[in-house]
């Protein structure tokens, strides 16, 4: 059935952005992820995988009108069940509820106008959204109580769901599910046959028609039970499982067959490669047989990685590419990146490390290039973290700065506490910059240097206000998406990009659905928003720009798996 969804001010989902911003889509190894000779099926087009244009004040609009028979039986005092039961006997809301149309309507009013003014204070929605949402609940709610509602017209479908995620799950850990099927070899040795140019039908010794049979009933009971959670449209089955065999049968008879690599992937091997990198001064001590206190105390004095192990240049190289080249190789056994991505990631270990050994006081407090933006992002708090150590409320302190003091004036304290206190809060955000692989180890003091200079004068300007600039604020949240989803789902980021590389969509990564997902991630970023506009930070119209920016770029990352 077709959702009549309530739209206000829904937008397409585009590769590019109405700022003219290019959305991240697509792999970095996009055109060069598949050879000629070594072509995936495509299990969904962009068109396929396309959502229900959307935003915040939409979502909130649609799942509250989803659950007006639960508001219905709360207004009349009567069991959901009984009102339920009322709807199913084709009676309107009305009926159901035993009221007067006036009556019931007054109280559903009520109710919403009341859920509007707690998102309102809690700053997930603006005045003005507030007051559009009233407008259009009050303007339909006399219809839809006397006999127009019906529960799946509202039911938040926003990312559309054409099995292509399943597909794409599958596909991606089909050697494993390969290794389950035949039983008398493991993962670890059909990567190997793989490895050595044969088919997976050739590796198991298993008909290539009865192994796809057998791999597509995997799948296709992964598909039939998202039909019968909701997860996916009974009409979409059928071509998801044509789409599926097909991709499936290619699949097995596919000599050296490689799993996709995909931007997720890349993202978690990049990861896997600083944490070796991370580990070369350590590895060294350990080759060399020498403390690594003496180690850190030679590089300290301006030596080099080579001369302070005492090894020969090849000898330390050799040793620790082989532990690095181990820990790819570690990865790909488990299925978490391509054979193709591991030799990618072994020749950039290569080159860093030679890189590394040679370099004088390598590791040491290095003076690199200030990034200005992770800069002036680290002291865009400073206005709430001062709110919070002076026991104070934001809106108080922007009010003070609003009649023309200072930050300093503005909290009572002096110029020296203030600054410590802030100065330790951009510290431990560039530490987190540098963790979190935004910001290069070498640039942080630099970018600390820059850091400080911004924080000085922000707290001697009178009437500060956080300067935003949206367009590279929409690219930094979209960039970041996997340190929002975490935020908003309590799962780590290094759980969340590690499932994303073995073929989890975002929403499965995050043990939830899209639709779920989306709701929290926009109502964050309306929250983000809203408050930057109340600050005077940014405008009403650049903060609408950028939600349906941002509820356009998040809907087509939530609707692909590469």
């Amino acid at each position: 059935m077709k959702k009549h969804f309530v739209v206000l001010m829904g937008v397409a989902v585009l590769a590019t952005s109405t700022s003219g911003l290019i959305l991240p889509v697509h792999s970095a190894y996009a055109s060069d992820a598949l050879t000629p000779d070594s072509q995936t099926p495509e299990v969904a087009t962009s068109d396929e995988a396309a959502s229900i244009p959307v935003d915040y004040p939409t979502l909130v609009l649609n799942k509250w009108l989803s659950k007006l028979d639960q508001y219905t039986a709360a207004a009349a005092d009567k069991d959901s069940s009984d009102v339920l039961n009322a709807i199913a006997n084709n009676q309107s809301l009305v009926a159901a509820s035993g009221l007067g149309q006036s009556d019931l309507a007054a109280k559903l009013t009520d109710f919403f106008l009341q859920d509007l003014a707690y998102q309102v204070r809690t700053g997930d929605l603006s005045q003005k959204e507030s007051t559009q949402l009233q407008q259009l609940f009050t303007s339909q709610i006399n219809d839809l109580i006397s006999g127009s509602w019906k529960k799946t017209d509202y039911t938040t479908t926003s990312i559309h769901n054409d099995g292509a995620a399943i597909i794409h799950h599958r596909l991606q850990n089909i050697i494993s599910d390969t290794a389950s099927i035949a039983t008398d070899m493991n993962s670890s040795e059909l990567r190997a046959a793989l490895r050595n140019g044969q088919s997976l039908a050739e590796a198991t010794g298993i008909d290539a028609g009865t192994l796809t049979d057998s791999l597509t009933a995997l799948l296709n009971s992964d598909l039939q039970a998202a039909v019968t959670t909701g997860g996916l449209q009974a009409d979409l089955l059928d071509k998801a499982e044509q789409t599926g065999a097909a991709a499936v049968g290619q699949i097995v008879r596919e000599k050296g067959y490689d799993i996709t690599t995909t931007s997720w992937m890349e993202k978690y091997g990049q990861s896997v490669l600083a944490d070796k990198m991370d580990w070369t001064i350590q590895g060294t001590a350990i080759f060399a047989n020498k403390d690594y206190s003496d180690v850190v105390s030679a590089l300290s004095s301006g030596q080099n990685l080579v001369s302070a192990s005492g090894l020969a240049y090849d000898d330390l190289l050799s040793q620790l590419t082989s532990n690095i080249n181990q820990g790819f190789e570690t990865e790909w056994q488990a299925g978490n990146i391509s054979a193709k991505l591991a030799s990618q990631l072994e020749q950039s270990a290569a080159k860093q490390l030679a890189d590394a050994i040679t370099q004088n006081g390598y590791g040491q407090s290095i003076v690199g290039s200030s990034n200005k933006g992770i800069a002036a992002e680290s002291i865009r708090s400073i206005i709430s973290d001062s709110a919070g150590y002076i026991g104070s409320s934001v809106g108080d302190l922007e009010a003070a700065l609003g009649s023309g003091k200072t930050l300093v004036e503005a909290t009572n304290l002096a110029d020296g506490e203030l600054l410590g206190v802030l100065q330790s809060r951009v510290d431990n955000y560039l530490s987190q910059a540098v963790q979190n692989g935004w910001l290069n180890a070498s640039d942080k003091e630099a970018t600390k240097q820059d850091a400080y200079t911004l924080l000085n004068d922000a707290i001697g300007t009178r009437g500060y206000k956080v300067p935003i600039d949206v367009k590279s604020y929409l690219a930094e949240r979209l960039d970041r998406i996997i340190n929002d989803v975490a935020t908003v789902s309590n799962v780590e980021v290094a759980d969340l990009t590690k499932r994303l590389a073995q073929g989890q969509s975002l929403a499965q990564a995050a043990q939830t659905d899209s639709d779920s997902l989306l709701y929290k991630l926009l109502a964050q970023a309306n929250e983000n928003m809203n408050a930057f506009v109340i600050a005077g930070s940014v405008s009403e119209d650049d903060a609408a720009a950028f939600k349906k920016d941002y509820a356009s770029g998040v809907s087509q990352l939530l609707s692909i798996n590469d």
